[in-house]
């Protein structure tokens, strides 16, 4: 986060900061849709898993994959708060 607060603080400091940072603040937002898009997927195929034999290891595979996902998006949603609205 440090790092983030530090690469803000840059594009603040720019000329065209307003823009730099609504580019960034977009890119984070496309990251957690992706994220969430691939969540919803994985649930989606589990169903299909569930029916199946011995499908127990690959569920808590893809479990822990969603987890993963769900921990990414909280991380990049406290990045997007730390962007100002306006510059």
């Amino acid at each position: 986060i440090s790092l983030f607060k530090s690469k803000i603080s840059s594009l603040q400091n720019q000329e065209n900061s307003s823009f730099a940072l609504g580019k960034e603040r977009q890119l984070i937002r496309e990251k957690i849709n992706r994220l969430n898009d691939e969540i919803l997927k994985i649930e989606n195929n589990l169903g299909f898993f569930g029916k199946s034999k011995n499908a127990g290891e690959l569920l808590k595979d893809y479990q822990q994959k969603i987890e993963e996902h769900k921990k990414e998006v909280e991380f990049l949603k406290s990045k997007l708060k730390l962007i100002p609205k306006t510059a």
